[in-house]
């Protein structure tokens, strides 16, 4: 028997579903307005198709209306690195609603959950993954769409843990040879 495990903190059921992964270029789309045809709810794009130039300069736009906009105190200044984080997460997801289905732009904005795939996420197994799927797309399954998606996030989740495995092995490398600040020897040999 298949051991059950609660899902629904993997995967909010959402309109629109963003997986993040730290340390790839890719972002998984899983778009589930009802206007989305199915063969445009599953979308991977790359970082450089996010972080493009209008993307830029919006943010640099809305950078210098916040500096201006923030005051001649020291205190307005000091809210800035939040409300840049909220420029940032806004332009980013307005770039990302960009590249989706032309026939659910004119909808308004989709309530949106951001799955960033990290930790436990990284050590689902396959059946893990393909459950959840399914418990996302429980309203409309289409058994072609959970398995492509399923097959997607599971090699996106395998190269994430190549890459966070290659950046641990790298930080224990550079600690012990003493090149990391985090890092401290309590002796050190004198060649």
């Amino acid at each position: 028997m298949q051991e059950s495990f609660d899902t629904d903190f993997l995967f909010p059921p959402s309109d629109l579903n963003i997986c993040l992964f730290p340390h790839l270029t890719d972002v998984l789309v899983i778009d589930l307005r009802p206007s989305t045809p199915d063969t445009d709810r599953i979308v991977k794009l790359s970082s450089k198709d996010i972080l493009t130039e209008e993307f830029y300069q919006s943010v640099q736009e809305e950078f210098s209306s916040l500096l201006k906009s923030s005051g001649n105190t020291l205190g307005g200044l000091s809210v800035i690195p939040q409300l840049v984080d909220g420029v940032l997460r806004e332009q980013g997801l307005k770039s990302i609603l960009r590249h989706l289905s032309a026939q659910s732009l004119d909808e308004s904005l989709p309530e949106i959950s951001v799955f960033v795939c990290v930790g436990p996420a990284l050590s689902l197994t396959a059946s893990e993954i393909s459950c959840s799927l399914e418990h996302l797309f429980s309203d409309r399954p289409d058994p072609d769409t959970v398995t492509s998606c399923t097959q997607m996030l599971e090699n996106l989740i395998t190269l994430e843990k190549d890459a966070v495995r290659k950046e641990s092995s790298n930080q224990r490398k550079q600690a012990v040879r003493g090149e990391m600040e985090n890092y401290y020897t309590l002796w050190q040999s004198e060649h």
